[in-house]
């Protein structure tokens, strides 16, 4: 069994019972992961029911597959992680806790017009021998998250939750994950060029940071490729200190307001429920309104 995908009688005991009966179920849980996956279910046998409850729940809204081993063979050789066990547990308690509040932001009918099928929860990440701290599988319609890269950093974790979703939007909605948009590029100042992606700048200090370094761009790993831009933009619109930086740094800043208004009228266009109403309720939210 080897993931913590619940059956759909599982979710329906959740359901019924007004997750009344979490502790019950969850034993339920346990003992048919250790039944299906010997010795690496020890996770489970000590893992609270809170957090099996906050995956069900998350699974039961968005149709979404919860693992943390024995995943499935990525589509490509250079994608590479180690799977959680028992030692991992506080650390994806706290993760978990976090997944919860961020991607429970999204309107589950967004979720599913983009295709996500599986989130992949695990250590040591990389691909082609970089380490990383999401990277999505294109073609399984996978996000793969480390739960350790970069989690000392404050708030780094929730802004890359949402980034590399955004990049598996854009594969599923624009048919390349690296979709040169020339609608998006005209709205950059006539002599801007993008540098060579975010790839090239894994290993530059600070890149990453907000700080609104040049007209139109919330950090300098915007300013590295147009994906990388739409993905800073969208990531800030969702995480609550960032969208507060964004929205101001937009009052003076034409070229970052106009990005931020077509990114939202590209997220209404596939999904209706993310409009005018839902930005105010999630600025509510996120800001105590």
């Amino acid at each position: 069994m080897g993931h913590l995908m619940i059956s759909e009688y599982m979710i329906q005991l959740y359901v019924k019972n007004d997750y009344h009966n979490y502790k019950f179920t969850a034993c339920i849980i346990i003992l048919l992961a250790l039944a299906g996956c010997g010795s690496k279910a020890q996770i489970h046998q000590i893992c609270q029911p809170l957090h099996i409850q906050k995956l069900a729940r998350l699974e039961n809204t968005y149709g979404v597959k919860f693992s943390y081993n024995d995943f499935a063979k990525p589509s490509w050789d250079s994608l590479k992680s180690d799977d959680l066990t028992e030692t991992d547990l506080s650390r994806l308690k706290e993760y978990i806790t976090l997944f919860s509040s961020e991607f429970s932001k999204y309107p589950p009918a967004f979720v599913v017009k983009t295709g996500l099928k599986q989130i992949c929860f695990c250590k040591n990440l990389e691909v082609g021998r970089q380490y990383r701290a999401a990277i999505p599988d294109y073609y399984t319609e996978t996000l793969y998250y480390d739960i350790y890269r970069g989690h000392t950093q404050n708030g780094y974790h929730a802004d890359v939750i949402h980034h590399e979703y955004y990049h598996m939007i854009e594969q599923q909605l624009n048919g390349d994950a690296y979709y040169k948009d020339p609608a998006w590029a005209r709205l950059n100042a006539p002599d801007f060029k993008y540098g060579n992606g975010g790839a090239a700048a894994q290993s530059v200090t600070d890149v990453g940071v907000y700080n609104h370094p040049i007209q139109g761009f919330a950090s300098l790993y915007a300013a590295t490729g147009l994906e990388e831009d739409k993905a800073v933009i969208f990531a800030c619109l969702m995480v609550a200190k960032n969208h507060k930086k964004i929205m101001q740094w937009s009052q003076k800043d034409t070229i970052l307001a106009t990005k931020i208004k077509y990114m939202k009228d590209f997220l209404n266009q596939i999904c209706s429920a993310i409009n005018d109403d839902f930005w105010s309720e999630l600025s509510d939210k996120n800001f105590g309104g």
